[in-house]
């Protein structure tokens, strides 16, 4: 996994003013704690407009891929609430959710902000 892919992503969720918490080994890493991955988890605020702002996120760093098009709000916020994006680099992809079932959700994800190369995550 490309180390300046993940800065430049986490750089443009951020500029974006995306409602996000990363979960999974990516955050288990901000933590010091070390495990191979090849993808970004993440959970998402469940409303239309902060899928579109991540989908802006992905754009800007993806030079607009129109396979970004394919992450809807109606797959995020419906019955299935998770989507897998591959951007075109191929070495990092990314889980997407907006709820674990009833387990979990971003409003009910524990999360701290951790400053990673000057970025709030």
């Amino acid at each position: 996994m490309d180390r300046d892919e993940i800065i430049r992503v986490l750089r443009a969720f951020e500029a974006s003013g995306l409602e996000d918490v990363l979960i999974g080994a990516a955050a288990m890493g901000s933590h010091g704690l070390g495990r191979g991955t090849e993808d970004l988890d993440l959970f998402v605020r469940a409303t239309s407009e902060n899928i579109e702002r991540l989908r802006a996120a992905l754009r800007e760093a993806y030079d607009d891929d129109p396979h970004i098009d394919e992450i809807s709000a109606a797959d995020l916020l419906g019955e299935y609430p998770a989507v897998r994006y591959y951007p075109p680099t191929g070495d990092l992809y990314f889980d997407v959710l907006t709820r674990l079932g009833e387990v979990a959700r971003f409003e009910t994800v524990d999360a701290e902000i951790k400053d990673i190369a000057g970025i709030r995550v």
